[in-house]
């Protein structure tokens, strides 16, 4: 478990797996303002409260800020717990039994290989219990890093966590194409992954249909909620603009270049749309 205490903390493309406290799993902070970005939390657990995030205060005075965007939260459910009135901002994540937040998730993660305890034959006596690593790569049925055998392969799934991060974050270097299809007949990259490999050349890449990259709220079609929070980033132009989500073609400015590129996705929908 990390104690985030009176810092504002960054944590990029991390994986925080099989770590327990009594408050906060992963991490707890107090007074703090971590951000996270690309970050994995799983299996971990807290005995009271808190599988992956505990935020508290001094007397309820100083209380903790948290941002997560384009992330994952998958331990037993319990996964975040406001123990005060701290401010927690999570958008485009992947959060189990839901978070609200524009672009947030709810869905199995579609991990490769999640890590778990093993009883080592003695599942009466946890003390001698010890933990397996898994492969937290995304599985997709476009295409997905095999880390064992260091090269790119299929699965018969894909991950709804591919290309589902915030479309206003650069892509950094996830890849546009790999060797065995620089074609991409199989399936191309439009939006950031959530999850600790999006935005690296180990991102996995969905198949056609699984992503639009003007489905700002997730829910696999582009149509007017969609409209109402690009409006939003455009009519607030004169904020700071930090990977807004209406910035389509991600080059800090919302304009009518991305409105074009909004235009260009009205109604359509993904291959998983209900």
């Amino acid at each position: 478990m990390s104690n985030w205490y009176y810092c504002n903390a960054t944590a990029t493309n991390c994986i925080f797996t099989a770590n327990s406290a009594v408050y906060g799993g992963a991490i707890e902070t107090y007074t703090a303002g971590p951000v996270l970005a690309n970050c994995t939390l799983t299996a971990n657990s807290a005995s009271i409260s808190g599988d992956a995030l505990f935020c508290d205060s001094y007397e309820q005075i100083h209380p903790s800020s948290v941002s997560i965007t384009n992330s994952i939260l998958w331990d037993s459910g319990d996964e975040i717990f406001n123990n005060d009135n701290s401010t927690i901002v999570i958008t485009y994540s992947n959060i189990l039994g839901g978070w609200p937040g524009l672009g947030n998730i709810n869905d199995e993660p579609g991990f490769v290989l999640p890590g778990y305890w093993d009883s080592n034959n003695t599942p009466d006596e946890p003390n001698d219990d010890f933990w397996v690593d898994g492969d937290y790569h995304l599985k997709s049925r476009g295409w997905r890093w095999d880390a064992e055998n260091n090269l790119w392969t299929q699965d018969d799934v894909t991950s709804r966590c591919i290309d589902a991060g915030n479309p206003g974050s650069p892509l950094g270097k996830e890849p546009l194409s790999v060797p065995g299809d620089p074609n991409n007949q199989w399936g191309r990259n439009l939006r950031i992954d959530m999850g600790a490999y999006g935005g690296t050349a180990q991102a996995s890449i969905p198949p056609h249909g699984w992503a639009i990259l003007s489905d700002l709220t997730n829910d696999g079609i582009v149509d007017f909620s969609d409209l109402e929070n690009w409006t939003e980033d455009w009519l607030n132009n004169s904020l700071p603009l930090t990977n807004k989500p209406g910035d389509l073609d991600r080059n800090k400015i919302v304009d009518f270049f991305d409105f074009a590129l909004f235009a260009q996705d009205w109604l359509k929908q993904t291959s998983w749309h209900k």
